[in-house]
């Protein structure tokens, strides 16, 4: 039968058309690594990680003699890994009659429901990566994120943050698009706002190109109490913070709980001048490129102990002007109202978005550096009989069949190897809405 299922690579090319067409959030996010997984070093591939570095951000200086002599900077190469987490499947038994069908047929029956669920997941995935370790939010937990302002507050934290003006994302549930719809409607002229009334705005707006989707995470909060404070001083360099529980019991942090710290103002990353609001922390999981990341920091004897928090993780530690201008100032990411500090301080009040327990959804907003994401290519075994992996615009499936010997059925399956790195947390910011 002509264009029967029969081949192999045909599936495979199927499947990728058929899941490029199906996640969008995959057009916002910086490819660019997938070329490392497929180099060799000495006929050696590079296994579960690479090393990435980190922008180095430096401030001009004036002089009256031109003598750069006590204004050189003392750099330090900052580096992080990006590693390969988890591998998305779909697998299920097939008939002698399916493995007849002609391929159209056999893509309408099987791969686009497929494709449908690993879009779905993959969508899911990295929209909850991004929201678990964005360090910005805008936006009330307990509202709809449904006016204008909200989203250009998101579109003005990225520019404070140093973020260039392009390639800036947002993504929004389906009801924050209808109410944005519904708001849009009666404000601006038909010719700039026709498609959000029309398509429920999958365009450009408050200069971000924004699109809908269904998969967007809602963040619980922990059961951290309203009250806690940081343990003792920050040192410059800190990746972690102490904070105290004054809950005295088990109380919890989860992974992407936002906090900010009294008189800890953050800065902008190439003058440091100081911001207006304060430097909000974010908890992300640890040993997030894993299938099952620890999520939840739990209080012991009335403190949570060495909390990851970003800014803090590598390759961004806490860091003010207090240790040394020339020093520590190119990676500098807070500073106090006097200017001279900023680090938290020990007995600060800790202050938390969102009340203990309490769930609200993340909608996003994120410039294309922000997050690395790769689909690399599975190796076909070479004891399969039928199969073949085809990598297309980013996009990598393999696609087996053989027989379980055990049962003497006919198992079919498409794989998709998935990495995640979060490069500039900074780059990120979660809207924060009540749907």
């Amino acid at each position: 039968m002509a264009s029967s299922f029969v081949n192999p690579t045909v599936v495979a090319r199927r499947c990728i058309d058929a899941l490029g067409n199906k996640c969008n959030i995959l057009k916002g996010v910086y490819r660019g690594y997938e070329e490392e997984w497929k180099k060799t070093h000495n006929t050696w591939k590079p296994g579960q990680y690479i090393n990435v570095k980190a922008p180095k951000y430096l401030t001009a200086v004036e002089t009256d003699d031109l003598d750069l002599t006590s204004k050189i900077y003392d750099l330090t190469e900052q580096e992080s890994s990006f590693y390969l987490g988890p591998c998305l499947s779909v697998a299920w038994e097939v008939s002698s009659l399916e493995m007849t069908y002609n391929i159209d047929r056999f893509q309408s029956e099987f791969i686009e429901p497929a494709m449908a669920s690993m879009a779905e997941q993959l969508e899911a995935k990295i929209a909850k990566f991004i929201a678990q370790n964005a360090a910005n939010q805008v936006g009330d937990p307990d509202q709809v994120a449904k006016d204008y302002l909200t989203w250009k507050l998101a579109f003005a934290r990225l520019t404070n943050e140093g973020v260039p003006t392009g390639d800036r994302f947002a993504a929004m549930t389906p009801d924050t698009n209808a109410y944005l719809s519904n708001e849009m409607r009666a404000l601006l002229h038909q010719s700039i706002v026709g498609g959000v009334v029309r398509d429920g705005y999958e365009g450009r707006l408050s200069g971000f190109d924004m699109f809908e989707s269904a998969h967007l995470y809602t963040h619980t909060c922990g059961t951290r109490t309203a009250s806690c404070t940081i343990n003792g001083l920050t040192a410059n360099g800190a990746t972690t913070l102490d904070i105290t529980d004054p809950g005295g019991g088990s109380e919890t942090i989860t992974a992407g709980d936002i906090f900010t710290v009294a008189d800890c103002y953050a800065v902008r990353p190439k003058s440091k001048a100081r911001l207006p609001h304060l430097r909000q922390f974010v908890v992300p999981p640890t040993s997030s490129y894993l299938a099952s990341p620890t999520v939840t920091q739990t209080a012991s004897s009335g403190e949570f102990t060495d909390v990851p928090v970003h800014p803090g993780t590598a390759p961004y530690p806490i860091y003010d002007a207090a240790a040394g201008e020339f020093t520590v100032r190119p990676y500098q990411n807070c500073v106090d109202a006097a200017g001279t500090a900023g680090r938290p301080k020990d007995t600060a009040v800790v202050t938390f978005t969102g009340d203990a327990s309490s769930q609200y959804v993340t909608n996003l907003a994120w410039h294309k550096n922000a997050i690395g994401v790769v689909l690399p290519p599975i190796e076909t075994p070479a004891s399969a009989a039928w199969g073949a992996t085809k990598s297309h615009n980013g996009i990598s499936i393999s696609v087996m069949r053989g027989m379980d010997t055990t049962t003497r059925k006919e198992i079919c399956r498409f794989d998709m190897l998935l990495g995640m790195k979060m490069l500039h947390p900074q780059m990120a910011c979660r809207v924060a809405g009540s749907m």
